[in-house]
């Protein structure tokens, strides 16, 4: 059943991707505003 934890990390590292992409603008804009 290695396709299950394929599906499972493949899940997870979208959210993760998700996450950093919805974190990414705000990073930017404190970073131009120092």
């Amino acid at each position: 059943m290695a396709l299950e934890w394929v599906v499972l990390g493949y899940a997870a590292a979208a959210e993760a991707v998700m996450v950093i992409l919805l974190m990414m603008p705000g990073l930017d804009g404190l970073r131009r505003s120092d």
